[in-house]
């Protein structure tokens, strides 16, 4: 005499023969791990944006004081990120904005 299996067992069988290897997923509640270089090369970029004298160095180093540093690097990459897009977009150049003049220079308001 065989035993048949209730319909939800069978269909977790079933499941499972479709994805043999289940090591590779992540775990559930967690997103799985992806390597996205340029990801990667901006969140470097508003790492290193922390120590330089420009506009956007010094709105990170305001988000710093304000969040945490993963959300402030994240915010900054971001930043970086569309202005990259509307660089390549659009063709426009860079404009500097000064966010305090540097020393020994007079500060004039842009025009």
């Amino acid at each position: 005499m065989t035993r048949s299996l209730p319909v939800r067992t069978a269909l977790r069988l079933v499941a499972g023969a479709r994805n043999p290897d289940q090591r590779r997923q992540s775990p559930p509640g967690r997103s799985p791990k992806v390597v996205d270089n340029v990801a990667q090369a901006l969140r470097m970029a508003a790492v290193s944006a922390r120590r330089c004298q420009t506009f956007i160095g010094a709105r990170h180093r305001g988000r710093l004081a304000r969040k945490d540093a993963p959300v402030a690097i994240a915010a900054t990459a971001r930043e970086l990120a569309c202005l990259i897009h509307t660089l390549v977009t659009r063709g426009e150049e860079c404009v500097e904005r000064r966010s305090r003049p540097a020393s020994g220079a007079a500060w004039t308001a842009p025009s």
